[in-house]
């Protein structure tokens, strides 16, 4: 389970690199910006909004880990 401190870390890296949220039950949500994503202020969910309009809201317990993209390469 990850913690809600660590989702906001991720949420406010410097610079910003997307990531995606697995659940316990199999579902992953992509957070591909900061203002994509919000943590409860209790920790008690996080919410990730779709380019769509839609949302996912889930509880922070079934968070099972963040995966983060590597770096961006520039060309050289």
């Amino acid at each position: 389970m990850m913690s809600p401190a660590e989702v906001r870390s991720a949420l406010s890296a410097q610079p910003f690199r997307p990531f995606t949220i697995d659940l316990a039950d199999q579902r992953s949500f992509l957070v591909p910006h900061p203002e994509y994503a919000t943590v409860h202020p209790r920790g008690r969910w996080v919410m990730v909004m779709h380019d769509d309009g839609g949302y996912d809201i889930a509880d922070m317990l079934l968070v099972a880990g963040i995966h983060v993209a590597g770096p961006v390469s520039q060309p050289g």
